[in-house]
Protein backbone atom coordinates (compact mmCIF):
# COMPACT_ATOMS: atom_id res chain seq x y z
CA UNK A 1 0.00 0.00 0.00
CA UNK A 2 2.79 2.72 0.72
CA UNK A 3 4.51 1.76 -2.65
CA UNK A 4 0.98 2.45 -4.59
CA UNK A 5 0.67 5.49 -2.34
CA UNK A 6 4.53 6.88 -3.05
CA UNK A 7 3.70 6.03 -7.16
CA UNK A 8 0.80 8.16 -7.03
CA UNK A 9 2.92 11.13 -5.60
CA UNK A 10 5.91 10.66 -7.78
CA UNK A 11 3.19 10.61 -10.88
CA UNK A 12 1.51 13.95 -9.23
CA UNK A 13 5.22 15.42 -9.32
CA UNK A 14 6.04 14.77 -12.84
CA UNK A 15 4.03 18.06 -14.62
CA UNK A 16 5.83 20.43 -11.83
CA UNK A 17 9.42 18.08 -12.23
CA UNK A 18 8.97 18.50 -16.25
CA UNK A 19 7.80 22.66 -16.01
CA UNK A 20 11.06 22.91 -13.33
CA UNK A 21 13.37 21.28 -16.02
CA UNK A 22 11.86 23.41 -18.57
CA UNK A 23 13.14 26.52 -16.47
CA UNK A 24 16.34 25.11 -15.56
CA UNK A 25 16.76 25.35 -19.41
CA UNK A 26 15.87 28.32 -20.31
CA UNK A 27 18.75 31.32 -20.44
CA UNK A 28 17.12 33.06 -17.03
CA UNK A 29 16.15 30.72 -14.35
CA UNK A 30 14.68 33.86 -12.57
CA UNK A 31 10.92 33.38 -12.41
CA UNK A 32 9.99 36.98 -13.74
CA UNK A 33 6.00 35.52 -13.90
CA UNK A 34 3.83 33.62 -11.80
CA UNK A 35 4.22 29.69 -12.01
CA UNK A 36 1.36 28.39 -13.53
CA UNK A 37 0.47 26.85 -10.42
CA UNK A 38 -3.06 25.73 -10.74
CA UNK A 39 -2.11 24.19 -14.58
CA UNK A 40 0.19 22.18 -12.91
CA UNK A 41 -1.43 20.84 -10.36
CA UNK A 42 -4.58 20.07 -12.44
CA UNK A 43 -2.08 18.31 -14.50
CA UNK A 44 -0.45 16.27 -11.86
CA UNK A 45 -4.41 15.14 -10.88
CA UNK A 46 -4.67 13.99 -14.42
CA UNK A 47 -1.67 11.71 -14.48
CA UNK A 48 -1.99 10.70 -11.37
CA UNK A 49 -5.64 9.66 -12.20
CA UNK A 50 -4.72 8.21 -15.27
CA UNK A 51 -1.68 5.85 -13.58
CA UNK A 52 -5.10 4.77 -11.12
CA UNK A 53 -6.93 3.72 -14.63
CA UNK A 54 -4.08 2.22 -16.36
CA UNK A 55 -3.26 0.34 -12.99
CA UNK A 56 -6.90 -1.15 -12.54
CA UNK A 57 -6.73 -1.99 -15.98
CA UNK A 58 -3.89 -4.28 -17.17
CA UNK A 59 -4.10 -5.44 -13.61
CA UNK A 60 -4.90 -9.20 -13.33
CA UNK A 61 -8.12 -10.02 -12.31
CA UNK A 62 -9.72 -12.68 -10.05
CA UNK A 63 -12.79 -13.98 -12.47
CA UNK A 64 -13.40 -17.36 -12.17
CA UNK A 65 -11.88 -17.42 -8.38
CA UNK A 66 -13.28 -17.92 -5.51
CA UNK A 67 -12.40 -17.39 -1.61
CA UNK A 68 -11.91 -20.72 0.07
CA UNK A 69 -12.28 -19.87 3.98
CA UNK A 70 -10.21 -21.33 6.05
CA UNK A 71 -10.88 -24.57 7.86
CA UNK A 72 -9.54 -27.82 9.76
CA UNK A 73 -9.19 -30.90 7.92
CA UNK A 74 -8.67 -34.02 9.24
CA UNK A 75 -7.07 -32.13 12.53
CA UNK A 76 -4.69 -29.48 10.71
CA UNK A 77 -5.35 -26.12 9.75
CA UNK A 78 -5.65 -25.16 5.88
CA UNK A 79 -5.64 -21.28 5.74
CA UNK A 80 -7.96 -19.36 3.14
CA UNK A 81 -6.27 -19.11 -0.83
CA UNK A 82 -7.96 -18.45 -3.77
CA UNK A 83 -9.11 -21.66 -6.14
CA UNK A 84 -11.29 -22.28 -9.34
CA UNK A 85 -14.96 -21.97 -7.94
CA UNK A 86 -16.02 -25.93 -9.16
CA UNK A 87 -12.90 -26.19 -6.57
CA UNK A 88 -14.67 -24.90 -3.39
CA UNK A 89 -15.31 -27.44 -0.61
CA UNK A 90 -18.91 -26.36 1.08
CA UNK A 91 -18.91 -27.20 4.88
CA UNK A 92 -21.00 -30.27 5.76
CA UNK A 93 -23.69 -29.73 8.23
CA UNK A 94 -24.39 -32.09 11.08
CA UNK A 95 -27.78 -32.12 11.51
CA UNK A 96 -29.47 -32.59 15.10
CA UNK A 97 -30.25 -36.24 14.81
CA UNK A 98 -26.56 -37.53 15.13
CA UNK A 99 -25.54 -37.08 19.30
CA UNK A 100 -21.54 -38.42 18.33
CA UNK A 101 -19.48 -37.11 15.39
CA UNK A 102 -17.20 -39.75 13.43
CA UNK A 103 -14.59 -39.59 15.67
CA UNK A 104 -16.85 -40.48 18.86
CA UNK A 105 -17.10 -36.71 20.39
CA UNK A 106 -20.59 -35.79 21.32
CA UNK A 107 -22.04 -32.65 18.68
CA UNK A 108 -24.31 -29.97 20.63
CA UNK A 109 -26.20 -28.60 17.85
CA UNK A 110 -26.13 -24.44 18.19
CA UNK A 111 -29.77 -24.02 18.41
CA UNK A 112 -30.64 -27.10 21.01
CA UNK A 113 -28.35 -25.02 23.58
CA UNK A 114 -29.93 -21.55 22.57
CA UNK A 115 -33.23 -23.03 22.87
CA UNK A 116 -32.68 -24.75 26.18
CA UNK A 117 -31.54 -21.48 27.71
CA UNK A 118 -34.43 -19.25 29.94
CA UNK A 119 -34.91 -16.44 29.05
CA UNK A 120 -37.12 -14.97 31.70
CA UNK A 121 -36.36 -16.40 35.46
CA UNK A 122 -39.09 -18.13 36.86
CA UNK A 123 -39.99 -17.80 40.34
CA UNK A 124 -39.19 -20.05 43.05
CA UNK A 125 -41.38 -22.58 44.00
CA UNK A 126 -40.70 -22.60 48.03
CA UNK A 127 -40.48 -19.72 50.42
CA UNK A 128 -37.07 -18.27 50.50
CA UNK A 129 -37.03 -17.48 54.22
CA UNK A 130 -37.61 -20.64 56.80
CA UNK A 131 -41.39 -20.73 58.20
CA UNK A 132 -42.55 -23.00 60.71
CA UNK A 133 -45.68 -25.07 59.95
CA UNK A 134 -48.64 -22.79 60.58
CA UNK A 135 -46.85 -20.29 58.03
CA UNK A 136 -45.25 -17.93 60.61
Amino acid sequence: MTRRILIEIALFLIPFLIFFMYRAASKNMSVKDRWPLTWLIIAGGVVAGMGLLITALIHPSDKGLCFQAARYENRVFIPGEKVPCDEVITPVSRGATSAAGDDGEEIIPLESTARNLPTVMEPETGNSEESDENGN
